[in-house]
């Protein structure tokens, strides 16, 4: 950790004193559901360039699809209306993500989440990597860029229509009907409904990684659960205006002691006490090798 604009090779989470001292005592970080996030568009995203990408295919007779594609046709247009379908609802409820920066030092996330005497906790990438794939979680950075999620939306809807390809003599026209819903009493076939659930499980992915690109400062690194969790593992929280569902990750796993790289005290008028006492408590949680330090920024925000 150096100074404002830094990319550091540790994952940072910037926090709030109270939730470092969680964190500490628990040994766990809070996985929070998409929907719950401060992007209010997170998993909607996704959904709008799908929306576009498909507007762009009635347009664009340029468009490289694999062998045999050219512009969609009738029954691949409508499979992709069916698709597009698959992102609307509350169905990425049971996404849950942890976030971290590259960026050390940072002013801007100090005062976005760990401003009046906050922390930043410092782990290292292939550890932390290793700890969540164990509790169904993988690592992955977000991307900001437009013309790079585009290339990646179209990958995602190539796969699909590759997908459909290659068992279309197996889905009916009521099974494309039921799909838009055209029908109340008919219900997509096993078929059309597998390539759906396929869809929906890579979409919901994705969504995890592609950011609105006005979050670009914050260089943003992810854990990310798709797994529908046990009723008994969901926990909730409650803040200034909803009630929050969040897992637990658990640092400390098969018999391993939690490890943490560094922990520096945020801007705050006692950071030097403050340090301190983070050193102190690590020390009497039996965490070692820890790098302890303060923020260099002079903000002051008290």
């Amino acid at each position: 950790m150096a100074t404002s604009e830094t990319t550091s090779p540790h994952l940072l989470q910037y926090t709030s004193k109270e939730a470092t001292l969680g964190i500490v005592e628990s040994t766990c970080l809070w996985a929070t559901s998409i929907l719950y996030l401060n992007d209010a568009d997170e998993f909607h995203h996704v959904r709008d360039l799908v929306a576009n990408w498909i507007k762009r295919t009635r347009q664009d007779n340029s468009l490289e699809f694999p062998k045999d594609y050219r512009l969609l046709t009738g029954r691949q247009a409508v499979f992709v209306r069916f698709l597009e379908r698959q992102l609307t609802g509350q169905r990425a409820l049971h996404t849950y993500v942890v976030s971290f920066s590259a960026l050390a030092d940072d002013l801007s996330q100090w005062r976005a989440y760990g401003a009046s005497g906050g922390f930043c906790l410092a782990f290292e990438p292939e550890w932390l990597k290793k700890v969540a794939s164990k509790q169904h979680f993988e690592l992955m950075e977000c991307v900001y860029d437009d013309s790079e999620k585009n290339v990646l939306i179209e990958e995602l809807m190539l796969e699909a229509l590759a997908d459909f390809a290659a068992v279309e003599a197996k889905i009916s026209e009521d099974d494309l009907s039921a799909g838009l819903e055209l029908y109340v009493d008919l219900e997509p076939g096993a078929v059309l409904y597998g390539l759906g659930e396929k869809f929906f499980l890579r979409a919901q992915q994705l969504a995890c990684r592609i950011k609105n690109k006005a979050f670009h400062t914050e260089r943003e690194w992810r854990l990310v659960s798709i797994k529908q969790p046990e009723s008994d593992a969901l926990n909730f929280r409650s803040n200034k205006s909803m009630l929050t569902p969040y897992l637990k990750l658990k640092l400390a796993y098969d018999g391993r002691p939690m490890k943490l790289s560094g922990l520096m005290a945020g801007p705050s008028p006692h950071a030097s006490l403050n340090m301190l006492a983070a050193a102190t408590l690590c020390k009497a949680k039996l965490l070692t090798d820890i790098k302890f330090s303060r923020t260099r920024l002079p903000y002051r925000d008290w």
